[in-house]
């Protein structure tokens, strides 16, 4: 489990020069506070064993390996003020398209790009609809084909 500082990236499946990843981070999916799942983004949740990298909070364009299989995501790194746990940086990452159990299981994380800064939004609803965005940005500058994801109905539309 580490991180490493990359100088390039070559996309085989896109077939061409990318910038460059910004670090790899190593992790074991352990079992979070399953926030993420509350409102439609469920996340892997990182355990790293080595020194921590000093890297900017907020959210990442990422690429993940898995099993020997390469997905994409966004990964939010910080302290999730909205859900104000201030507690310990956390290390989460939503796969696109991918709904498994993998707790315990060995992920590499290449920082891709950065999209954002992590903010505290005034409740989950801005939250969601943010994430949206950040999800329909990552997806186009990956080139992956779009999957709209509405965010979920607030209480208030729902009563």
């Amino acid at each position: 489990m580490s991180f490493q500082l990359k100088k390039g990236n070559y996309s085989a499946e896109r077939g061409k020069l990318m910038d460059p990843i910004l670090c790899t981070l190593e992790g074991v999916v352990i079992k979070g506070k399953q926030l993420g799942r509350t409102i439609g983004f469920p996340t892997a949740n990182l355990s790293l064993a080595s020194k921590h990298p000093r890297l900017q909070h907020g959210v990442y364009g990422v690429s993940v390996k898995l099993l020997a299989m390469q997905y994409h995501g966004i990964m939010n790194i910080g302290i999730r003020p909205t859900f104000q746990v201030h507690s310990q940086i956390s290390y989460e990452v939503h796969l696109f398209d991918f709904d498994q159990d993998i707790y315990h299981e060995r992920l590499a994380v290449d920082l891709q790009f950065y999209v954002r800064k992590e903010i505290s939004f005034p409740d989950k609803d801005e939250l969601v609809k943010q994430i949206c965005r950040d999800v329909e940005l990552v997806r186009n500058k990956f080139a992956l084909p779009g999957k709209k994801k509405s965010p979920q109905p607030s209480l208030s539309q729902v009563l």
